[in-house]
């Protein structure tokens, strides 16, 4: 009988973690309320750019990219401390690391 149990335990270990239900599990170091990021409308997303003496880049849509390189149809013109700025069929544009923030007056 305890050999019974060991194969059926044993059985379990194998087929369960590829049931469809455990494809749904989530990653646990996720925080509670996730929400990928989603996609720009221009069909680009700046997430980081790197300044040093050497060279410039920065991650547009994921891709390490330099000054002069393409990506996503357009080419790589400037890389500055807080935007990048693309070449595109239908002319320039500019990716902005930050959103720029308007302040409202607060009164005391």
């Amino acid at each position: 009988m305890r050999k019974v149990s060991m194969q059926a335990l044993m059985v379990a270990m194998v087929v369960l973690p590829s049931t469809p239900w455990a494809a749904a599990l989530s990653d646990p170091t996720q925080p509670l309320h996730y929400q990928p990021a989603k996609p720009v409308a221009e069909g680009w997303q700046l997430s980081s750019i790197f300044i040093s003496q050497q060279r410039k880049r920065a991650i547009i849509n994921g891709q390490l990219v330099g000054e002069g390189d393409r990506v996503s149809q357009a080419r790589v013109v400037r890389i500055e401390p807080n935007f990048v700025r693309l070449q595109t069929a239908k002319g320039e544009t500019l990716l902005r690391l930050h959103q720029q923030v308007k302040r409202a007056n607060s009164t005391p």
